[in-house]
């Protein structure tokens, strides 16, 4: 990883002295990534139930997912 200081992001939650595992785990760390991971994870969901044969349960279950969103 580069280090790249002059982003207050990284300046604001990495360090040059943390292990790279640590670094990496930093990128979903504050509101930026929190956003970030929600939004990695409606969009692995979204694909599942979207390649999935339809079932009288998907409406229902992309309701709630909408709803869980907002």
């Amino acid at each position: 990883m580069g280090n790249k200081f002059e982003y207050y992001y990284a300046f604001q939650h990495t360090s040059i002295l943390l292990p790279i595992y640590f670094k990496i785990s930093a990128f979903w760390e504050g509101q930026e990534g929190s956003f970030l991971l929600w939004m990695f994870w409606n969009i692995l969901i979204g694909i599942y139930f979207i390649s999935r044969p339809y079932s009288k349960w998907n409406a229902s279950i992309i309701m709630v997912i909408s709803l869980v969103q907002c």
